[in-house]
């Protein structure tokens, strides 16, 4: 069986391990290969989810402009849920304390139930099943609506990365240029889109961006390790944020952009679900 260490649930198999924090917004505090960092090492005494592994987003991802949208005739306004952003950000089941319904040697499943209130007017679930499979790292997540009425949806991970010799290569076909608070302005074929193709140093890449078009693939090498992302099915969408200072950068799928609740859906990738609906999408992270 896995097994809890303090707040942390943990998993094994073979060389891997991870540590979960369902407490801390279903996060994934840690994953580990031969003791070796995959995603960012967690701060010593980290107590907010933005310093562990990897977060979920949902049930929108990255930002909502000033929290308004228009959705069914309904004029919808959210508070702000972090006090240094102007905008309402990742959704809500990043803050919130899940349960661990299931537990074994190598995957937990947890899950989230959120009754509707101003920062969501929907009552949603959310679950996230983490399983460790020869030399990789599993993470199924599903948001389902129980509202009376429909809502817009789309969900994400929000993974941190070592910067440290880390290079990329992935596969998209235009960028948003987003303002400097992060709302999206612009669609088009930039540089960046070209050098992700050919591969690139995430150290010479300033960024904090959302790219269109992705194949759902993606590849991050480091010296002495690669790993590969493969979303199913494949997710149109990824935010790359690389800040100018910190040894970390994200990839995050997902499978919408950033306020898409104030674009059309075919452009935006939000989608409508009616009660009992869910939107799921697996990622894989595998080791080579």
């Amino acid at each position: 069986m896995g097994y809890f260490c303090g707040m942390r649930v943990r998993i094994k198999l073979d060389s891997l391990e991870a540590d979960l924090a369902p407490d801390m917004g279903g996060a994934i505090a840690a994953f580990r290969h031969r003791g070796r960092a995959i995603f960012r090492a967690p701060a010593v005494g980290a107590n907010d989810v933005t310093d562990l592994g990897e977060f979920p987003m949902a049930p929108y991802v990255n930002r909502i402009a000033h929290g308004r949208f228009r959705w069914r005739n309904e004029d919808i306004a959210l508070p702000r849920n972090r006090a240094e952003q102007i905008h309402p950000l990742h959704g809500v089941g990043w803050q919130e304390a899940w349960t661990c319904e299931r537990l074994s040697k190598s995957a937990a499943r947890m899950r989230l139930a959120c009754a509707a209130s101003r920062r969501w007017p929907w009552a949603v679930s959310m679950e996230r099943t983490v399983s460790l499979q020869p030399a990789a790292l599993d993470v199924a997540f599903a948001l389902t609506n129980h509202d009376a009425r429909p809502m817009p949806a789309s969900i994400g991970l929000h993974p941190y990365f070592p910067l440290a010799g880390a290079h990329v290569r992935l596969n998209v076909e235009t960028m948003w240029l987003s303002a400097a608070d992060g709302i999206p302005l612009m669609n088009r074929r930039e540089p960046k889109v070209d050098a992700l193709a050919s591969c690139v140093r995430m150290e010479d890449l300033d960024v904090d961006d959302c790219f269109a078009g992705w194949d759902g693939r993606a590849e991050i090498a480091w010296p002495d390790l690669t790993l590969c992302i493969e979303t199913e099915p494949p997710q149109r969408f990824v935010q790359i944020y690389r800040p100018r200072r910190g040894d970390f950068f994200c990839l995050e799928p997902q499978s919408a952009m950033p306020d898409a609740v104030n674009r059309a859906s075919d452009e935006g990738g939000v989608l409508e679900l009616a009660c009992g609906e869910t939107l799921a999408f697996t990622t894989r992270f595998v080791l080579q």
